[in-house]
């Protein structure tokens, strides 16, 4: 099992600027993408 907190915290610190919060959408995407193709060593 892996947890990740404070996941939200990049998006919510930057309320009001869409185009950064998308460039960390983006980011986190290919994070998570990484982990999911792990799923059956978790």
């Amino acid at each position: 099992m892996i947890i990740i907190d404070e996941y939200d915290c990049p998006i919510l610190d930057t309320i009001g600027h869409p185009e950064v919060q998308e460039e960390i959408k983006e980011e986190l995407r290919g994070f998570y993408k990484i982990l999911k193709s792990g799923d059956q060593y978790i």
